[in-house]
């Protein structure tokens, strides 16, 4: 068994006599090699849909609205791309979504270069010029959304497939919500969803319709973070050919529990965010047992923000979750993980942030990988979770 630090980076964990440890992880299937191609035959081959380029009418305003966390974003989108009739368009618009690090926006600009007609735009949901009012949702909260995906012809997701539990909503019709919402909307939807474990995926299927989306691109991804397929079609489709196996291998039964748990940011650098620190922190706190340690392993070097700085407040733990549960800066929700997994038991931290930056949060800082196997000994069970920011809790629809 491995531990993942990383884009291609792991550490073998030796057999220990008396101690009970697992892996959860889904079947490590071949990696895709030409993931360009995939993308493209995807869109010529989707599941109960014409070919893209049939869909496609004569000055269309076209909007891919990428979550950025898709395992090989770049190789996707350059796929996608050269499938799509240019010539016939009446713009291209790339929509990153906001998690989108500085690195990744810079390399979709440099692969695209040779592609003048595709204007690149990053979702600000703080931005009230970028937004749009949509409609009024059954619970009469008013959706807002990019203005580009309310303006198009066509929007097509090209998403993650994440299994039910995780805390992104409704991923099989898209992402859409709330991911290219306000950030009011985002706020609210989050933690509805942290509350109840992922049950409640209605109003994000109901923006999904009110937009409109026919077409999808879906990317499974491996156990190391990289393309096991790549699949699109309608959102029936798509449900069809992969939520069983999405269900299947990235979804874990929370019924096994461990006194050590490692949860893993497996991938490039994309992948080592707060919000994926969230992601995967949202499934560890239910696979530890009481008063068990959680261990993030990654490269994450972004900047401590303010929600963040919160927990180094000499507060109850009360009085903190009653502050975070009204922040609205983006890292709110990885703060409020972090509190409840501290309060229930001891929560560390492998990273490229300075220990004592990692250490003021009150998260145990660990300063090379090779420490990890130190923590071992002396527990009777440990669980390690690859690639824990695509996964999602067992939990009864």
């Amino acid at each position: 068994m491995q531990i993942g630090i990383g884009h291609s980076q792991t550490i073998e964990v030796p057999g220990s006599a008396g101690m009970e440890t697992w892996e959860f992880c889904p079947d490590r299937g071949q990696a895709i090699i030409d993931v360009a191609q995939a993308a493209a035959r995807a869109v010529t081959m989707p599941e109960d849909f014409p070919p893209l380029s049939e869909a496609i009418v004569e000055g269309d305003q076209i909007v891919l609205a990428l979550d950025v966390n898709c395992p090989e974003i770049v190789p996707i989108l350059l796929g996608l791309v050269r499938t799509v009739p240019l010539e016939k368009l009446g713009s291209l618009t790339i929509l990153l979504s906001s998690e989108a690090t500085s690195q990744t926006e810079r390399e979709i600009t440099e692969a695209l270069a040779p592609y003048p007609q595709c204007e690149i735009v990053l979702h600000q949901p703080e931005d009230r010029a970028q937004l749009g009012y949509l409609a009024a949702s059954a619970a009469a909260d008013p959706i807002y959304l990019n203005r580009r995906l309310i303006d198009a012809d066509l929007v097509i997701p090209v998403f993650t497939a994440r299994p039910f539990g995780s805390l992104d909503p409704a991923v099989m019709e898209g992402g859409i919500f709330p991911a290219f919402a306000d950030l009011e909307s985002q706020k609210r939807v989050r933690q509805e969803t942290l509350a109840g474990a992922g049950i409640d995926e209605q109003e994000a299927r109901e923006v999904a319709w009110l937009l409109g989306v026919q077409f999808l691109v879906s990317v499974i991804p491996t156990a190391d973070a990289r393309v096991a397929r790549v699949i699109a079609g309608s959102p029936p489709g798509i449900r069809r050919a992969v939520e069983h196996q999405i269900e299947a291998t990235w979804q874990r039964d929370i019924s096994r529990k461990a006194d050590l748990v490692f949860a893993c940011l497996d991938g490039n650098q994309q992948q080592q965010t707060w919000d994926n620190v969230a992601r995967a922190l949202h499934v560890a706190r239910h696979l530890v047992r009481p008063r068990g340690s959680v261990v993030i392993t990654s490269r994450l070097e972004s900047p401590v923000g303010a929600a963040l700085h919160r927990l180094a407040a000499n507060l109850d733990f009360d009085r903190l979750q009653a502050q975070l549960a009204k922040d609205k800066h983006r890292d709110a929700l990885a703060a409020s993980l972090i509190l409840e997994i501290r309060q229930e038991g001891r929560l560390l931290m492998l990273s490229r942030l300075p220990a004592e930056e990692v250490e003021g949060l009150g998260i145990g800082a660990i300063e090379h990988p090779s420490e990890l196997l130190r923590l071992i000994p002396g527990h009777r069970s440990c669980a390690i979770i690859r690639a824990a920011q695509f996964c999602g809790i067992g939990v009864p629809r």
